[in-house]
């Protein structure tokens, strides 16, 4: 049976708190899944790679992924550090091929 959006938003407690016993959780989100609703956990870290990760919790399915460290973006004031990028190899540059005739 599908698991609905009501059971997933009443799990979210219940699946964090299993998951602090396992590694630093960073995150837990409500996705889709492919018959219904589930719960996907960010871990920082695991603790232990000897403990097995659950794949439910009370009846809704999760879905973990070790994320790393979250830290705060840079600062919208300062420059990108790189160049945007071309197409590579496109032979495009805009609207113009290389050739400067226009398609």
């Amino acid at each position: 049976m599908p698991t609905t959006l009501e059971q997933a938003r009443a799990a979210k407690h219940a699946v964090r708190s299993t998951f602090e016993s396992i590694g630093k959780v960073v995150g837990v989100a409500i996705t889709r899944v492919v018959d219904g609703y589930g719960l996907k956990v960010n871990l920082e870290s695991k603790r232990d790679a000897e403990v097995p990760l659950p794949v439910a919790v009370c009846g809704v399915p999760v879905i973990v992924e070790i994320v790393g460290e979250i830290r705060a973006r840079a600062s919208r004031e300062e420059p990108a550090t790189e160049p945007p990028h071309e197409a590579a190899g496109s032979g495009f540059a805009g609207n113009r091929a290389v050739d400067d005739s226009v398609y």
